[in-house]
This record gives C-alpha cells, structure tokens and sequence, in this order.
C-alpha cells in the first residue's frame, strides 16, 4: 500500500484531485474484480469528493460505497 499527498490551494482543488485519483483507483480495481466495495470515511469533508465524483463514468452497479466513522475504528482496533 503507497500513501499519495494531494497538494492543493482550496477544498475545491482537494475535492477535484480525490476524486480523480479514487476515480483511476476504482478503475484499475474493476478491471481486475468484478465487484468492488469501499470503505470511505465519513463527515462532512467527503462531500465534495462524492459530489465530483458522481460526474465520473463508471459501472456503479458493481461498486458498493460505505462511510465509516475513523474515530470509532480507533477505538475499537487500535493497532490502526
């Protein structure tokens, strides 16, 4: 697994570059699998990553999305 940095100047820059980038992820992944199901985390930061992302072409149909709450995984697997 790589960590990527998105270097931005505003949450629109950061919104439109995570989405592109989940956006390659997503389609490299399905052409490997042919179902994927992602676990994003929630709030209200994600919103503007999902709100760009919807514009994306993509077989939705085999994509299942959750958000998860960060801080509860934390408490509840705190080797992460």
């Amino acid at each position: 697994m790589t960590t990527t940095f998105i270097l931005c100047n505003n949450y629109e820059e950061l919104c439109l570059k995570t989405s592109e980038l989940i956006f390659r992820k997503l389609n490299e992944m399905l052409e490997q699998k042919n179902n994927l199901v992602i676990a994003l985390s929630g709030g209200r930061s994600i919103v503007g990553v999902l709100t760009k992302l919807k514009n994306y072409t993509l077989d939705w149909n085999k994509i299942e999305i959750f958000l998860i709450f960060d801080s509860l995984l934390c408490t509840l697997f705190p080797i992460l």
